[in-house]
């Protein structure tokens, strides 16, 4: 119920690497055959990700618009399509008899490519979000892992894996549920909250699953594959610590105080001292470097607290959240 994010500036191969875990699925599949698009419509996105059950699904180029109304478009297919995946829901629908036609959920995996995160708390923590940079990825090793999956070695190491996943396939789905408690578990202990334990705790189930095959298959013996997946798990904590950080700065409360406390700052809003109406005497200390008032008047500090006229303020912050392109239409409480 996690979708993989993967977010970078362009030329950082985003597409590549996602091209390349999707074809375990089919040795024609490159950058330019990915299966899906932020650009295409939410109910064609829905139907995608309804009919690659059990699969990989890749939906690429979340990117920047030129208007503010392409962006509004794409960004209600963001949030409707990944509130689906972490809800593993579908829409429902009315036939024209008004007769119940249940929604087509999502069935597999998914992969998303762009070049910024989505905005909205409950979005981004339905999202396990990986930044790639510039240099993070090693060239010459992409270019093996591209001419292995042309070559179809990507995709039959699929086929040997589906196959030997099929001859104790019960045994191998209760395991799957009993590693998926304790990877919770382990992920909970390291001080993972939310969505978190659980989408590291998939993410370590599928590396393992990976690790066994390799195993069998006489790549690894049994104290490398225990290496490996306890690796892989650390580096899924580790990732998972910095997604909680662009979680908590999603939030609406975190949200209003950067915006006003930047209003503060350039002069477009100014408090006044509680007790006489001046300039707060503690001003710089909040970074607000103004001899005189500057800008709208939307409260009062002392030396300890700050008094905010609420619908003023509220007014002021949506403004500039509007005009960033990060609109969160806050209201008072």
């Amino acid at each position: 119920d996690l979708t993989l994010w993967l977010e970078g500036p362009s030329r950082t191969f985003k597409s590549s690497q996602a091209a390349v875990f999707n074809s375990h699925f089919g040795a024609e599949i490159d950058r330019t055959t990915l299966g899906g698009n932020w650009h295409d419509t939410a109910n064609a996105t829905e139907y995608k990700l309804f009919r690659l059950k059990d699969c990989l699904a890749v939906i690429d180029d979340y990117a920047p618009q030129p208007s503010q109304s392409a962006q509004n478009i794409m960004d209600n297919v963001v949030s409707r399509v990944v509130r689906n995946i972490g809800n593993r829901q579908g829409r429902d629908r009315l036939h024209k008899n008004l007769e119940l036609r249940h929604g087509r959920r999502p069935r597999g995996m998914v992969i998303a490519t762009g070049e910024q995160y989505p905005h909205g708390e409950s979005i981004v923590a339905r999202i396990y979000g990986v930044s790639i940079r510039h240099g993070d990825v090693d060239k010459a090793i992409l270019t093996e892992c591209q001419e292995n999956a042309a070559e179809g070695i990507l995709a039959q190491s699929m086929a040997d894996f589906l196959m030997g996943m099929a001859e104790t396939y019960v045994t191998r789905i209760e395991q799957a549920r009993q590693d998926f408690t304790n990877f919770r578990k382990w992920a909970i202990s390291q001080g993972l909250v939310g969505r978190l334990p659980e989408q590291v705790a998939y993410l370590c189930i599928g590396f393992k699953q990976a690790a066994m095959h390799w195993k069998a298959c006489g790549v690894i013996n049994e104290e490398k594959c225990r290496e490996l997946v306890a690796d892989a798990g650390a580096v899924f904590v580790d990732l998972a610590r910095l997604h909680h950080t662009r979680i908590q700065s999603a939030q609406p409360a975190e949200a209003f105080t950067h915006a006003l406390h930047e209003m503060l700052t350039i002069g477009k809003v100014h408090l006044r001292n509680r007790e006489d109406d001046r300039t707060p005497a503690n001003a710089e200390r909040y970074g607000w470097r103004h001899t005189e008032p500057q800008g709208t008047h939307i409260g009062w500090a002392d030396d300890e607290h700050i008094y905010i006229l609420p619908t003023q303020a509220m007014e002021l912050v949506n403004e500039s959240l509007r005009k960033s392109g990060n609109p969160m239409n806050l209201r008072r409480a």
